[in-house]
């Protein structure tokens, strides 16, 4: 019973006396149950009686004096704890890798099932004939499979979720239990730890958007855009926020500057990557994909806002800054041949917000207040948007292209309920809930996987940190453009960098308002840079409303391009964690 079907083709069949098979004769691989006299006391089955194989499964192979018998309590303690572990384990693990979900099905039925069945009366045997028993009866169907192997399990569900990404659930069991039983890395290594929180933080946040999507459908615009608003940045403010405190905590400048890394890198995973893999995926499968020019002019709009909110009070600080350099050459010499030469030669040199002698005086009387009037800002223009994207102006926005999209047969998408209100409120608790013991485990022990590693932090930022709370944004991108709503897939990206910068950051600097958490709001220059032609690049795209896989390829190797300028970075000393 614990083998395996051993190909494509195998089935495994259980059938027990006396119930004519409604299926043909049984396939290879077949498991045969045989009641022993008395096992049908009380019940007559002829060739006419059909039964469901659960109704017999009480009856099958368990007679009145079963219980009686020294060898079956023999078998129950011995013989059935091992089977039942073997089972389970090929079940966890069959289950886990998906494809072989066959497999787990039997092994999980064979656990319910068959366990109990005195072991004389089953028998395995390969055969394509029909199984009988000395009186020439059939045995009865239990239950089969036709496979041990199917792709097409990764489209599985598990209550309106992918099955992958309800497999993922068990790291943050796992992440979890390692974080409150494992304080000083006794049983399990740091870096281990910090690669389970990140893997735990996948499926909660496809979880947390599933259920906005579930009370949004099911509630007003305005309820749907305060839940977007606020627990569709959940993931990442509490992870940053945690980060935040650490770096207080410990006295470490590095996680904020990790923060803003990862804020960066999350804004150009939206902007680039996103759309980008959106319109090569939806490329190669259709010539030439259209997307709504209007709503990107919105999003556009919306961008600029937001880039200049975000980088305001940086490029204030570059303007009236200090100039701070590491090492400086008094130069006086006189070369009358070619030129002359005086004053200084400085090496290491930074713009800062503190003055000499320490005085912050820029930074609290100017920089500060600038930062705190962004912060009001962006999200006032967030909700504006909004409201004239999904209100007043819908029809102006929408109407043409939705009229364009059906004249071309296209992919379209509605929002939908998966789960009710309430079911929807109390996975968005259970989800912020393991988001935040996720999020503290990564940030206690992303340091030493920084120093094992040898990455920048800042590339760890824009990339690790970032893309791993964006992938459920990148598959949901991919999957509209293959269904050629590509359209979709660009909306997603835009929204979601929009969020970013006229949600979270603002909610991270009202955060440090009332806990003190070391947040400057100022960038380094390559942060800066890195988004302002992110920007004109995807504005530049997005002029024609069509897409193709050129298009789709020049903005992910621009991306990319980008993602390699950091990796080659000079880190700064600042946002080293470990200087020893």
């Amino acid at each position: 019973m614990t083998s395996l079907p051993r190909n494509g083709n195998d089935s495994k069949r259980f059938r027990s006396e006396g119930t004519i098979a409604t299926d043909g004769p049984p396939s290879l691989n077949d498991v045969v149950v045989h009641p022993s006299k008395g096992d049908m006391t009380g019940e007559s089955f002829t060739d006419d009686s059909i039964r469901r194989n659960e109704d017999l499964l009480p009856l099958i192979g368990v007679s009145s004096t079963h219980w009686r018998k020294p060898c079956t309590y023999l078998w129950l303690f011995l013989g059935t704890p091992v089977l039942l572990l073997t089972h389970a384990l090929i079940f966890a693990v069959t289950w886990f890798f998906v494809v072989t979900i066959p497999v787990a099905k039997i092994n999980g039925s064979a656990i319910t099932m068959l366990l109990l069945i005195p072991p004389a009366n089953i028998k395995i045997k390969d055969s394509a004939e029909s199984i009988t028993n000395e009186d020439g009866r059939y045995s009865n169907l239990v239950m089969y499979t036709n496979e041990s192997f199917n792709l097409s399990y990764c489209k599985y569900t598990l209550d309106g979720v992918n099955v992958i990404l309800a497999n993922l659930l068990v790291f943050v069991i796992i992440s979890i239990i390692i974080g409150f039983v494992d304080d000083e890395h006794e049983m399990t290594a740091p870096i281990s730890k910090c690669i389970l929180g990140i893997l735990s933080i996948l499926p909660v946040t496809y979880y947390i958007g599933m259920a906005i999507t579930s009370i949004s459908a099911q509630s007003s615009l305005a309820v749907g855009a305060i839940l977007n608003a606020t627990f569709g940045s959940m993931v990442e403010v509490i992870l940053f926020i945690i980060m935040l405190k650490r770096g207080v905590d410990q006295e470490e400048t590095c996680y904020n500057e990790l923060v803003k890394a990862s804020l960066t890198g999350t804004i150009l995973c939206c902007i680039l990557l996103v759309p980008g893999l959106s319109m090569v995926i939806g490329g190669i499968k259709y010539r030439r994909q259209n997307f709504n020019p209007r709503s990107a002019n919105v999003s556009s709009s919306l961008l600029f806002v937001a880039v200049i909110g975000v980088f305001a009070p940086t490029i204030f600080s570059k303007i009236y800054g200090n100039l701070e350099c590491e090492r400086c050459v008094n130069l006086n010499k006189t070369n009358t041949t070619f030129f002359n030469e005086t004053g200084f030669l400085c090496t290491g040199c930074k713009t800062v917000s503190v003055a000499p002698h320490e005085d912050l005086s820029l930074f609290h009387n100017h920089i500060q207040p600038l930062l705190y009037t962004c912060a009001i800002i962006l999200p006032l223009s967030y909700f504006i948007g909004l409201i004239f994207y999904m209100k007043t102006h819908t029809a102006d926005v929408f109407e043409d292209f939705e009229k364009l999209q059906r004249e071309e047969g296209a992919g379209a998408h509605h929002a939908h309920a998966q789960w009710s209100r309430a079911k929807s409120t109390v996975i968005l608790l259970f989800s912020v809930t393991a988001i935040s013991l996720s999020s503290d485990l990564i940030a206690d022990n992303i340091a030493p996987l920084l120093k094992v590693t040898q990455m920048s932090e800042y590339f760890v930022g824009v990339t690790l940190l970032s893309i791993v709370s964006m992938l459920p944004e990148i598959v949901n991108g991919v999957q509209f453009a293959l269904q050629n709503n590509v359209n979709l897939g660009i909306e997603i990206g835009s929204a979601a960098a929009i969020q970013v910068c006229m949600v979270q950051l603002p909610i991270i600097v009202f955060a440090n308002l009332i806990y003190p958490l070391g947040f400057d709001g100022i960038f380094n220059d390559i942060h800066l840079w890195a988004v302002i032609f992110a920007v004109i690049i995807i504005n530049y795209v997005f002029m024609d409303g069509k897409s193709d896989y050129f298009q789709g390829s020049i903005v992910v190797f621009i991306y990319l391009l980008l993602m390699a300028m950091y990796f080659f970075t000079v880190t700064p000393e600042t946002a080293i964690c470990n200087k020893e």
